[in-house]
C-alpha cells in the first residue's frame, strides 16, 4: 500500500460520469415540470432533462391545427409527463414556488481497482439541488476513501475543511470527538463496482456479501485475513461476523497454517465448523491450546460457558490457572467458595489470581492457587499490592523531583516552627510528600503539587503534633508567606478555627522575621484561646 495521503491521491482513477448518473438516478424526483399560463398558451420546462416546450391550455376547434399543437393541462403539485424526455413528474407553477432550493440529500459509494493488487471504496455525499427553469444540478463530494491490499490492515483516507486556512485536504486518521466521520456500512455499490470487485484478485473467490453486513467491512475483512474466504465458505457465520465488525476473535493474520492463525489445535477445526464459528467456543479452544493440555468434552463445556458469560479479560486471567491445572478442579473451587461467601466469592478469586501473577508468584503452587481462606488472601495481597505500588511511585518522584530534597534545609530554616503542641516543617523529599497524600487521602502527593514545590512556584509543609511528629496531620501548601490552602484528611479541615489563628499566626511571625536579620526558628506561636476539639 502507498505510504503518504499524496502518493495515493495522486493514483485515484478519474471517476466516470455514468456513475455519477446512476447515482442521480437513485433519487425520488429528478425534476420537476415548471409551468407558467399566457393566454390559451402554457410554456413548460422539465428540470430533468433540462428541455422547454410550449403547448395549449385548450384544444384548438380547428382539426388541422389541433394535429399541429400539444395539448397541456397542468396543474400544481399534479403528476405530468415530460413532452420531451417522458419522465413522469410534478407539475410546479413559477409562481409558488423558490427560486432555488436543496431537494435531498444522498450516499453512494463506488470501488475501483489501483494496480494489480489494491482496492479502494470511495465514499460520496451527493446533494440535489433544483432551480425553477433549470436544470436540476447535483454536486458531488467524496470525503472517505479505504485502501486495502492482502493481508494488510486497511487505510482509511478523510477528506476535511479547515476553516482557519480555508483550505481542503485530505488527511490518513479521523479527528475524532465531535469532528468524527463515521465509514456508512449500508450504503449501495454502483454495478460497474462489482465487475472492478470481480477483477480484483484478493477478491475473485470471496462470496457476495449478505445483507446483513456493510460492503465496506466485508471486503475490508476479506482484504486483511488470508483465510475469510474459507471462514464465510465453510459457514463459520459467527467467526465471520467478528472478523467482519472487529469484535476480537483472536484471529492472528500470521501463522503458518490456517489452525495456527485460529490459535487452536487442528483436530478442533471441523468441531468449529459444526458450530458455525462460535466465538465463545473458538475462545475456549484457543486457551486449551495455550495450556498445553487437551480436554474431555466436560471441561471443554466448563470453559465454554465461561467464555460466554464472561469478559476477555477474565478469561485470560483463566487461562493462567488452567496451564496449572483442570478446568474441573477449578470449577469445583469456585462452586465450593461461591458456597461460602456467596456469589462475589467468583470475582474476589479472578482479582485475587490477577495480583498474584503481577506480583511474579508461582501459580504452579497449589496452596497459592487454591487458598484455603480466599477473603483474607485476598485482603493480604490488596495490601501487599498497594504497597508495591507505592513504593514504585515513590521512586519515581524521587528521581523525577530531586530538587525538593536539594531545597529542604533551606526551606527548613526559612518555614519551620514549634509552637502550641505543635510542629511545622516542609517536606524533605517527594517521596514524603506522596506518602502525606496517601495517607491523608487527598490529592498532594500529585504531580501538580510537587512539580510547584520543585520549581519554587509554592511549597508544601506538614503541620503535625509534636507528641507524633511523624504521624500525618495536616498539610500547608505556601507561597512566600502567603498560605494558598489547608487540608486535613478526606479534604477537611479539623478544629478549622483553633488552627486558622495558628495559621495566622504563623505566617505574621514569617513576616516579621523576613524583616529581621537574625533568621532563628520560630517558637511560641501563640494563638487566640480557642477551645480544641479531638486535637
Amino acid at each position: 500500500m502507498r505510504a503518504t495521503v499524496e502518493d495515493r491521491d495522486a493514483h485515484m482513477r478519474k471517476i466516470p460520469r455514468k456513475e455519477q448518473e446512476w447515482a442521480e438516478k437513485k433519487f425520488e424526483t429528478r425534476g420537476y415540470i415548471y409551468y407558467k399560463r399566457t393566454g390559451n398558451f402554457v410554456s413548460c420546462f422539465c428540470g430533468a432533462c433540462g428541455e422547454s416546450y410550449v403547448g395549449l391550455s385548450k384544444a384548438s376547434p380547428d382539426p388541422f391545427e389541433a394535429m399541429l399543437q400539444v395539448t397541456i393541462k397542468p396543474a400544481h403539485n399534479k403528476t405530468g409527463i415530460c413532452k420531451r424526455c417522458g419522465y413522469a413528474t410534478k407539475y410546479k407553477a413559477l409562481g409558488k414556488v423558490r427560486e432555488k432550493y436543496v431537494n435531498a440529500k444522498g450516499r453512494y459509494m463506488i470501488g475501483q481497482r489501483i494496480g494489480k493488487e489494491e482496492f479502494v471504496f470511495r465514499i460520496f455525499d451527493v446533494e440535489q439541488v433544483m432551480y425553477s427553469n433549470k436544470k436540476t444540478e447535483y454536486d458531488h463530494l467524496e470525503y472517505i476513501r479505504v485502501f486495502m491490499s492482502p493481508g494488510k490492515r486497511p487505510q482509511r483516507d478523510y477528506f476535511i475543511f479547515s476553516p482557519w486556512t480555508g483550505k481542503e485536504y485530505w488527511i490518513d486518521h479521523n479527528l475524532r470527538g465531535f469532528s468524527n466521520i463515521s465509514t456508512p456500512c449500508d450504503l449501495e455499490i454502483s454495478p460497474e463496482t462489482w465487475k472492478e470487485i470481480r477483477k480484483t484478485p484478493m477478491f475473485q473467490y470471496v462470496p457476495l456479501p449478505g445483507k446483513e453486513y456493510g460492503p465496506v467491512h466485508y471486503y475490508m475483512a476479506a482484504s486483511r485475513y488470508p483465510d475469510f474466504e474459507m471462514i464465510v465458505k465453510s459457514g463459520m457465520e459467527y467467526l465471520a461476523r467478528g472478523l467482519i465488525w472487529g469484535t476480537g476473535t483472536g484471529y492472528r493474520s500470521r501463522g503458518k497454517t490456517y489452525y495456527d492463525r485460529l490459535g487452536i489445535r487442528k483436530e478442533r477445526v471441523k468441531d468449529l465448523t459444526r458450530k458455525k464459528g462460535d466465538t465463545d467456543i473458538l475462545r475456549a479452544y484457543q486457551i486449551e491450546r495455550k495450556s498445553g493440555k487437551r480436554w474431555d468434552p466436560e471441561e471443554m463445556e466448563i470453559v465454554s460457558d465461561h467464555a460466554k458469560k464472561e469478559t476477555r479479560e477474565t478469561m485470560q486471567i483463566l487461562s493462567q490457572v488452567y496451564k496449572f491445572t483442570s478446568p474441573a478442579k477449578v470449577e469445583r473451587y469456585i462452586q465450593k467458595i461461591m458456597q461460602n461467601e456467596g456469589c462475589g466469592a467468583f470475582r474476589e478469586y479472578i482479582d485475587y489470581i490477577r495480583m498474584r501473577k503481577e506480583a511474579g508468584y508461582d501459580l504452579s503452587n497449589e496452596i497459592i492457587l487454591f487458598p484455603r481462606d480466599l477473603h483474607i488472601r485476598h485482603n493480604e495481597m490488596v495490601l501487599e499490592t498497594e504497597v508495591k505500588k507505592s513504593d514504585k511511585r515513590k521512586q519515581e518522584v524521587l528521581e523525577k523531583y530531586p530538587a525538593i530534597a536539594e531545597r529542604y534545609k533551606k526551606l527548613s530554616d526559612r518555614y519551620s516552627a514549634v509552637a502550641a503542641g505543635y510542629i511545622i516543617r516542609p517536606a524533605k523529599n517527594a517521596a514524603e510528600i506522596v506518602e502525606e497524600g496517601r495517607a491523608l487521602h487527598h490529592c498532594v502527593g500529585g504531580d501538580y503539587y510537587l512539580s510547584n514545590h520543585n520549581t519554587g512556584k509554592s511549597t508544601i509543609l506538614f503541620l503535625r503534633s509534636a507528641k507524633e511528629p511523624d504521624i500525618p496531620y495536616i498539610t500547608v501548601e505556601i507561597k512566600g508567606e502567603k498560605i494558598l490552602q489547608w487540608y486535613g484528611a478526606y479534604d477537611k479541615k479539623p478544629n478549622e478555627e483553633f488552627f486558622k489563628g495558628w495559621l495566622d499566626t504563623y505566617t505574621k511571625k514569617l513576616e516579621k522575621r523576613k524583616q529581621s536579620k537574625k533568621k532563628s526558628l520560630i517558637k511560641n506561636v501563640q494563638v487566640a484561646p480557642v477551645q480544641q476539639k479531638g486535637v
